[in-house]
């Protein structure tokens, strides 16, 4: 009877731990990130499956983009998980984690993130990368997801930048992004822009965009965010 309940016992573990297995494999596709340039109808987004939306607020040490605070208000009235994004470039990168911030505004429940790609000589290094996301550590307690592509991210590879959920840029229809050589895996894969790469390319009430695969359950993105 003891012998009979041990195996009993170990088949339950191991059920267990072939779902949470099988959950961990799950790739989510409800994400898209926005900026001015895209028109927007949350609504009808929402209806379409999206989940969570990563809005540009800055660029730089002074650019904001002007639709960040209206539509920051009409998503979160929609119930959907809001992010912000940052567009690193060249030169003073405290001062620009300041400035992103306070755009921003409450971090509480908003997913941060830096973009960093490029931009005719005027990108933000990787040494400016990393003293940004040690900013936004010291002033938020924790780090900000960092978005770019495989090539454009490999000298991305000092001690913060390494503790950044990563964002990788990789247009295709593959089932899975190729990643820089110091990665083994990521967090956010931006797969379309709206023309290239993988389908669906658009959303319902905002039509092509980008958008982005999550990798875990829509429960798991939901539980998670904003620490992913």
């Amino acid at each position: 009877m003891i012998f009979a309940f041990s195996k009993m016992f170990k088949f339950i573990l191991l059920l267990c731990f072939g779902m949470i297995w099988a959950t961990n494999g799950e790739i989510s596709n409800v994400v898209i990130d926005l900026s001015h340039w895209n028109n927007v109808n949350f609504t009808k987004a929402k209806a379409d499956g999206i989940v969570a939306v990563v809005h540009k607020a800055t660029q730089g040490a002074r650019g904001v983009d002007e639709t960040y605070a209206t539509r920051r208000i009409l998503a979160e009235n929609e119930g959907l998980l809001w992010g912000a994004y940052h567009f690193g470039t060249k030169g003073t990168p405290v001062k620009q984690a300041d400035h992103f911030l306070a755009t921003v505004g409450d971090t509480k429940g908003v997913l941060l993130m830096l973009d960093v790609e490029e931009n005719k000589g005027k990108e933000m290094s990787p040494s400016e990368a990393e003293e940004f996301v040690k900013r936004i550590k010291e002033k938020t307690g924790r780090y900000p997801i960092i978005y770019g592509n495989r090539y454009f991210l490999r000298p991305y590879h000092l001690e913060n930048l390494n503790e950044c959920p990563l964002w990788i840029s990789h247009y295709t229809s593959a089932s899975q992004p190729t990643l820089p050589s110091q990665r083994s895996s990521w967090t956010l894969w931006q797969y379309t822009d709206g023309k290239l790469g993988g389908s669906p390319k658009t959303v319902n009430g905002i039509g092509p965009c980008d958008r982005d695969r999550y990798n875990g359950s829509i429960q798991q993105l939901k539980n998670r965010w904003p620490n992913l």
